[in-house]
């Protein structure tokens, strides 16, 4: 889908969909995500040069149409990354993520079959409970301040876990932090909820039976939690 968003040939999504979990990927240090992150990018750099000359139906095309060379193949290749970072892996492993926990409470999975109006509330539990982006982007303050006792002092690196606040007791739903908050709030937020809102309903009105048959293989280390196998029957 996010191919098809941002006007990439068909045949390019299964390169594009092994650089989006790579990115992510840890478990070799941050050489690997690095090296993930500047294949996407020369990846995405090569698609915008093509479609200088034949603009594609999707976002690079519309771009290249409205606005030519006002806009460079660096920073355009830069916006759809933004897209590709933001749409794929991180989507994919909520759906996962999400259906896993609907499949260990089967009453709200049949519930969302029939009834689809269910699923904005149910999608933004599921994000506040679950926050598959763990850790915010880390931040550096310019001046001393006292935060929860802690002194931090310009040059400080400030890490704050999504996760935990999410589980803070005040949190409520539908001001949860998985999207992160302020400047640096997610730009595919609506999008991600759109996905999940019409992705739950509709697999499982169309798989009533659906049941996990192993225990799921979680990433071990990713700065994206997800899983690498889930094994369903129906």
């Amino acid at each position: 889908m996010i191919c098809e968003l941002l006007g990439l040939d068909e045949d390019e999504s299964e390169t594009f969909r092994g650089l989006g979990v790579a990115r992510f990927d840890v478990s070799e240090g941050g050489s690997g995500a690095l090296g993930a992150i500047s294949g996407s990018r020369a990846f995405l750099m090569e698609s915008c040069r093509r479609q200088r000359t034949e603009p594609g139906p999707g976002l690079i095309g519309q771009i290249i149409r409205e606005h030519g060379d006002e806009i460079n193949d660096f920073d355009l290749a830069g916006l759809a990354d933004g897209v590709f970072t933001g749409g794929l892996e991180t989507s994919a492993s909520m759906l996962s993520l999400g259906t896993l926990a609907l499949l260990d409470d089967g009453g709200e999975y049949a519930a969302l079959g029939t009834d689809p109006l269910r699923a904005a509330a149910v999608v933004d539990e599921l994000l506040r409970r679950i926050s598959v982006v763990q850790v915010a982007f880390p931040r550096f303050p310019k001046e001393t301040h006292v935060v929860g006792g802690a002194t931090l002092r310009p040059g400080d690196v400030v890490l704050c876990s999504l996760l935990a606040a999410n589980r803070e007791e005040a949190t409520e739903t539908s001001r949860h932090l998985a999207f992160g908050h302020g400047f640096h709030r997610c730009v595919g937020a609506e999008l991600a909820r759109m996905e999940l809102r019409a992705a739950y309903p509709a697999l499982a009105a169309r798989f009533p039976g659906l049941r996990v048959v192993e225990p799921p293989r979680f990433r071990q280390k990713s700065i994206v939690f997800g899983v690498d196998e889930l094994r369903v029957a129906w």
